[in-house]
């Protein structure tokens, strides 16, 4: 897991919350994501974030922004 907290750092994001799911299997995190008015909490297999850390980061990237894009399709901001 470290690995994925290098990456989450690199990327200016922080780990604000951190609880085991009731399987054991997975874990939730709460990530502060520069430039978000508020947090994402996502769910992510252990063993994946010790395996492949830079797959799961690639997800987390990816969650991040369909939520701004979200926000800017709300807001009457988005593009089409």
């Amino acid at each position: 897991m470290e690995r994925f907290e290098d990456l989450l750092h690199e990327r200016g994001i922080q780990i604000v919350g951190q609880y085991a799911t009731g399987s054991g299997d997975m874990v939730r995190l709460v990530l502060r994501v520069p430039e978000d008015e508020r947090d994402l909490d996502v769910a992510l297999s252990l063993e994946a974030l010790v395996e492949r850390p830079e797959v799961i980061m690639r997800e987390v990237e990816e969650m991040i922004e369909r939520r701004r894009e979200g926000r800017r399709a709300g807001n009457g901001h988005g593009h089409g």
